[in-house]
């Protein structure tokens, strides 16, 4: 790899601290990827390049030059665009291309880049950019994502496509994907909302390097952080911090109430190399304003409303009917989190009046609400934009009248403000974030990711960190190693010196075939291809979530109990639910304590277990276990202290002594050991 020779900084006040002797990284000038990337010579290297409305044509380009095209009539047709490209690990990359539409309807065309396991061909990930539809001239679209190291070789292509439900026609010119600079993602870990307490002493600050920076090295490199915090004119903070294990911690004396900012520079301190620049804030509130917020995060990483412990039990819902919240409410839900928030209303009522008529039956069943305000933003971050609410249109208009509405519900938990949405869109939503968090700093924000690769992207897009993973893909699924995926990409981006993560989980209520296009159209696959979890493996993955800390649940998802080819499994899947409900309320009282946990041992002997000891305020006690699977696992578990008589909840347990027990287990699969309440 050809080396780059960065120029000299000319100023010290650019970057704020002495960088004078410091070098910049220059501008990235690397060689394109694609083989015809202005379509002048109808490569065939573009698979499908006449199929499916696919054309690469004379004068259809920018500036009269070739370009590609596609006209759809048909809005079910759906036939993609590709050219494999050959990527290296551990490298970032840039890509896009310039796009053109007339009369586009539904999402639109874009571009993106996805790879998969050259030996299986499984997916394996993707980076996507935004949709481009009705009539626009020619624009450009990018994006940018990191190729991640894998155990075996991936193939990887560029891909243009138009999206299913879709007519009209798009151009393309002039793609390109290059390898680009090294990404620096940072944000504050705490405090939670971005607001410091008056008897704070230290930031925990995130940091991350994905990729790798490409310059001349003379030494080998030691990264270091100046952080520099403001108020107004006044310095506070000024100091050169190593990073270590991606954090920087700041320490200082307690600060006065008011509004910091604060600004980042990574470097080379070896080789004398700027590296990046972030520029962040936060603020600074009296203490005895945090206690008095309605729902805030501690430092174990709880929800405390009205000052109280809290676990969130909650589901998924698409809409909100008086029968809907009386049968949620009887299963021992405790919340509830309806996308369509903003539309809410029994009996076709509409308006905001509506949606609090909604909101004041919930707090009636002592349901607390999650309210989706995740479409109101940009397009392409949603497939779901609210272009107008109550009058008003504009997303950030939109967020502000719906936060003004409803903010001081008393049913109000959190604000939803993100469903699965792809890192090309976070600067939209770190702005919903901070909107949010300066008009209502009584609620927090929440959010829902399933790209344990690429967490760190996401630092500063919410308050409360989210992981769905669904383990139980097909009917021959034995194991949940894709719940460990998450949980360890969670832990990744959650606060380290405390222990507490603000961190919470979807549990699998739903059958993954309805989902499925095979599954919804052919009963046979349907029933032979899919199935849903058992109530032994809801226990093993609620399990593994508390036993690495996490401590919220909104299960997924109760529509899709009523989807599918099956048209009586919502009353049989509801009570296996209704179960996994019950155990995370009999988890409640351990894991909301602040007690210290009896200690153990543990000795695992065959598969890969994990697990976690707890002592509730009453005294009582408990030890969660939980196997990934497949296959058999085993272990032995001694206590260092003489317990009180404890009895199974679920799992095979075997006591060996007065103080040790054997647990033993197939596939995916846990147990719960507590001592009940007298």
């Amino acid at each position: 790899m050809k080396l780059l020779l960065p120029l000299l900084l000319s100023a010290a006040a650019l970057y704020g601290g002495d960088f004078r002797n410091y070098r910049r990284l220059p501008d990235q000038q690397n060689a394109n990827l694609i083989q015809d990337a202005g379509f002048e010579e109808n490569s065939p290297l573009w698979k499908n390049r006449n199929a499916g409305g696919w054309k690469i044509l004379p004068g259809a380009g920018r500036n009269g030059t070739a370009g590609l095209v596609n006209t759809r009539t048909n809005p079910e047709d759906y036939v993609l665009l590709s050219q494999k490209i050959e990527l290296k690990p551990d490298c970032a990359y840039v890509f896009g291309a310039w796009i053109r539409t007339e009369n586009l309807s539904g999402r639109g065309a874009s571009v993106c880049v996805e790879w998969s396991n050259a030996r299986t061909g499984k997916w394996l990930g993707g980076s996507y950019i935004e949709d481009v539809s009705g009539t626009c001239s020619w624009r450009e679209i990018k994006g940018k994502f990191v190729a991640k190291k894998y155990s075996d070789p991936i193939q990887c292509s560029i891909t243009f496509l138009v999206r299913k439900g879709s007519r009209g026609k798009v151009a393309f010119d002039d793609a390109y994907l290059r390898p680009d600079t090294a990404e620096w993602n940072a944000g504050i870990l705490h405090p939670v909302q971005k607001t410091l307490s008056t008897k704070d002493r230290s930031l925990e600050l995130a940091s991350f390097v994905s990729g790798t920076f490409r310059y001349a090295k003379e030494k080998s490199p030691r990264l270091f952080c100046h952080v520099e915090i403001r108020d107004g004119k006044e310095t506070l903070l000024e100091k050169d911090y190593p990073v270590k294990n991606n954090r920087i911690i700041p320490e200082f004396e307690g600060m006065a109430p008011g509004e910091k900012q604060m600004k980042l520079t990574l470097s080379d301190e070896a080789n004398k190399v700027i590296l990046g620049e972030k520029r962040l804030a936060f603020r600074v509130v009296p203490e005895a304003e945090i206690q008095k917020r309605t729902v805030r995060i501690d430092s174990l990483g709880r929800t405390l409303l009205n000052g109280k412990p809290f676990l969130p039990v909650g589901i998924f819902m698409s809409g909100l009917t008086k029968a809907q919240i009386d049968i949620v409410a009887e299963a021992g839900f405790n919340t509830v989190l309806p996308y369509q928030s903003p539309t809410l209303g029994f009996n076709g009522k509409k308006g905001p009046a509506a949606v609090r008529e909604v909101l004041d039956y919930c707090h009636a069943k002592q349901l607390k609400v999650v309210f989706s305000i995740k479409d109101a933003m940009p397009k392409g971050a949603t497939n779901m934009i609210l272009g107008e609410w109550n009058g008003i249109t504009g997303d950030a208009a939109i967020s502000r009248a719906i936060v003004e509405h409803f903010r001081d519900h008393p049913a109000l938990l959190a604000w939803y403000v993100c469903d699965e949405i792809q890192p090309t869109y976070v600067e939209s939503l770190r702005a919903l974030r901070s909107r949010i968090n300066r008009m209502d700093p009584n609620h927090p924000t929440f959010a829902v990711y399933y790209q344990f690769n690429s967490y760190e992207r996401y630092l500063g897009g919410q308050d409360i960190f989210g992981i769905d993973p669904y383990p139980i893909l097909y009917a021959d699924t034995r194991d949940q190693r894709k719940v460990m995926e998450q949980i360890e990409g969670a832990l990744k981006v959650q606060r380290l010196t405390s222990g507490g993560i603000a961190c919470w989980a979807a549990p699998q209520y739903m059958n993954w075939g309805v989902w499925q296009p095979d599954g919804r159209k052919d009963p046979a696959v349907y029933y032979k291809k899919y199935r849903f979890p058992t109530l032994g493996e809801l226990h093993a993955m609620i399990a593994m979530e508390m036993i690495h800390g996490i401590r919220g649940f909104i299960g997924y998802s109760y529509s899709s109990l009523f989807y599918g080819p099956d048209r009586q499994q919502f009353q049989k899947a509801w009570p296996v639910v209704k179960e996994a409900v019950a155990f995370q309320h009999l988890m409640a009282p351990f894991l909301l304590s602040e007690k210290k946990a009896p200690r153990f041992s543990i000795h695992v002997k065959k598969g890969q277990i994990y697990a976690q000891s707890y002592r509730a305020s009453s005294g009582r006690c408990a030890l969660l276990v939980s196997c990934v699977g497949p296959g058999e696992a085993e272990a032995e578990i001694r206590f260092q202290e003489k317990l009180p008589a404890m009895r199974t909840h679920h799992g095979s347990f075997r006591k060996k002594g007065a103080d040790s027990w054997v647990f033993t287990g197939m596939d995916i699969a846990s147990g719960l050991l507590y001592t009940p309440e007298k």
